[in-house]
């Protein structure tokens, strides 16, 4: 299992330059879901060396930048609001390189650049008999944004998160100066899915299995989709904006959907109906798309969401109380389902010292974070009609109140709107905030990396 040495902010050469005036920056959603509400530019940079170049060049102009892998953003948080916004995409600055796998070495280590995504790590890393461990993302995540905002993680049985396999990091400073900074290194998963409506979980565990036990090669379908299910599931869905019975009708499918194996057999295509699922970590925890399908933002299926993490000792406390929400609802007549294709997500990660992740222990609130964290994520299909707003669109924003003025609750970086961030603000420990502050103020004095989410926090005051 090599430890990563990653450039979290790759310089691309200026390949390619996109927009005039001031227009939004989508999310992975597309069009209507802006990750940036006003940006001048995109560059889409090749190398470092253009990363570099791009930045000193902004910074003296005093123009605000954002790097951008943009497969796991879900709001307008990602910038400030400043109109100058420059968008420098690293998606194709992603070289691997430098894989040191000698027998019986102290470490083994490799060096990656900021635009690879898992599924390219994964891959190139299986291809040279090795893994990164089973840390559990998406396959459209850069390993650079999912380091930088501390939320990826696996397992409560094993030290698992992303940010525990980087040595160090390459980092391009407010200055556009490229600058080495050291890391703590370190290096099977749990999941659930709840179901509210029907009452019921779906419970996933991923374990080390011999090689011998079988040659199946499974794949897992994280988000892809077939031409009519994607047209059928859109019709119910944007249904449910008005009838609370196509709400139960999506989840009741999605469930009988997800209670067999959601996997292919790599090699043949051939779905797999029978459990255990046996396959390479990777294929196996993040899988993709399958080859003759295309993820559900491409049909125009899309979603809002609500991701917070809680002390794992709280867990109980946390899913009665939101169990008590939806029959609150229930009371009034009004039954609140999932309508997401894989139910609200449970999900545990190992307790980390993660500053401001969401797995990080010995903090202000009096928690015990040390035996790990409990994550609950809530995805929600969006509806394109109308208003957009979802049906009985209140309940969501009220139960996000609720759990984080009840609990010690932890946003997600890049799955919370500006509200849920500016009333989870009080729950992060101000002494790491002034020290992430003070962190900011050396590498990027002037704010040239500012985001709304800094400026939520207090880090730019």
């Amino acid at each position: 299992m090599p430890a990563l040495r990653c450039v979290l902010f790759p310089v691309l050469p200026v390949a390619e330059i996109i927009g005039i005036s001031a227009e939004p920056y989508n999310t992975f959603d597309g069009e209507g879901f802006p990750a940036c509400n006003n940006v001048t530019t995109v560059h889409n940079a090749t190398s470092v060396n253009d990363i570099v170049s791009l930045v000193k060049r902004a910074a003296a102009n005093g123009t605000p930048v954002r790097a951008s892998g943009n497969g796991h953003m879900w709001y307008d948080t990602m910038c400030s609001d400043n109109l100058d916004t420059v968008i420098i995409r690293t998606e194709f600055v992603n070289r691997i390189s430098n894989l040191v796998l000698e027998e019986g070495a102290k470490s083994r280590t490799v060096e990656i650049e900021a635009g690879v995504t898992f599924l390219q790590f994964a891959e190139y890393l299986h291809a040279n008999n090795a893994s990164m461990g089973y840390t559990l993302v998406n396959w459209n995540i850069t390993m650079a944004g999912a380091v930088a905002m501390g939320g990826h993680r696996s397992a409560i049985r094993e030290d698992s998160m992303v940010a525990a396999g980087v040595l160090s990091l390459d980092i391009v400073n407010g200055d556009g100066e490229s600058s080495p900074s050291l890391l703590q290194g370190a290096f099977t998963c749990n999941t659930s899915q709840w179901w509210p409506y029907l009452r019921k979980f779906h419970w996933r565990y991923y374990d080390k299995v011999p090689l011998d036990l079988s040659n199946q090669e499974g794949f897992q379908n994280t988000f892809s989709t077939t031409d009519f299910q994607a047209f059928t599931a859109k019709a119910i869905l944007e249904d449910r904006k008005y009838l609370m019975t196509s709400n139960m009708l999506f989840e009741a499918t999605a469930f009988a959907l997800w209670s067999s194996p959601n996997f292919r057999e790599k090699k043949t295509q051939k779905a797999i109906n029978q459990w255990p699922v046996y396959g390479w970590n990777y294929d196996v925890l993040i899988g993709g798309p399958y080859p003759d399908q295309k993820p559900e933002w491409e049909y125009g299926m899309h979603g809002a969401t609500l991701e917070l993490a809680f002390p794992v000792v709280l867990a109980n406390k946390m899913l009665k109380r939101v169990r008590q929400a939806f029959d609150e609802e229930a009371a009034e007549g009004i039954i609140m389902t999932s309508t997401y294709r894989s139910g609200i997500n449970i999900k545990f990660g190992r307790a980390y010292y993660d500053f401001l992740g969401q797995v990080t222990y010995n903090t202000s609130d009096g928690a015990d974070w040390s035996k790990g964290a409990i994550m609950f994520d809530f995805p929600s299909f969006k509806p394109t009609i109308g208003d957009g707003k979802r049906f009985n669109e209140d309940f969501y924003r009220r139960l996000a109140k609720t759990l984080i003025d009840e609990f010690p609750a932890r946003p997600h970086w890049t799955k919370n709107t500006r509200a849920v961030f500016a009333n989870a603000t009080k729950n992060i420990d101000p002494s790491h905030l002034a020290q992430f502050r003070a962190v900011r103020e050396k590498f990027d004095p002037w704010g040239t990396f500012k985001s709304i989410v800094g400026e939520i926090l207090g880090l730019y005051n």
